[in-house]
């Protein structure tokens, strides 16, 4: 199993998938819709876990001033 895109879909590679997920986030008019945006920052969350990056992992979802 390669590590990179592979059927339209991540497979083990945390760090391809921060950077997807972060791009869609980038995108105001996908976060507006309340359903995308909380998937997409779960979806960060969980790439930066599986890349082994807890601290930013744990980040995503900080209350932010």
């Amino acid at each position: 199993m390669e590590n990179s895109l592979h059927s339209g879909r991540m497979t083990h590679n945390g760090s391809a998938a921060a950077a997807e997920f972060q791009k869609s986030l980038d995108h105001r008019g996908i976060v507006l819709n309340f359903l995308l945006g909380a998937l997409a920052h779960l979806g960060l969350a969980r790439a930066y876990a599986l890349s082994g990056d807890a601290a930013k992992a744990h980040g995503v979802f900080a209350c932010k001033p």
